[in-house]
């Protein structure tokens, strides 16, 4: 598959329908080369919906429900249980 075919893939399947209805960017810097383009910004949302291109794995509205862990992601974190802070 052509890349410009995934990207058009990408952006009709992954991106555009799944981002929050409150999504928006802050453009901070571009950067043009000559077969290159980067975008640098920030980027503003409440999580409502899997986002998997940015948020892989993670299902929305982690935050707002106190009961689900807020550090199984990270691999190591079992190892500093019951350490010294």
């Amino acid at each position: 598959m052509r890349s410009a075919e995934q990207l058009k893939r990408f952006y009709a399947y992954h991106f555009i329908p799944v981002n929050p209805p409150d999504f928006r960017l802050t453009p901070i810097s571009r950067t043009v080369g000559t077969d290159t383009i980067v975008d640098e910004f920030i980027v503003h949302f409440t999580h409502t919906t899997l986002t998997d291109w940015l948020l892989p794995g993670i299902p929305p509205h982690k935050v707002a429900d106190k009961s689900l862990p807020s550090n199984r992601l990270m691999e190591r974190w079992q190892e500093s249980e019951g350490k010294r802070v």
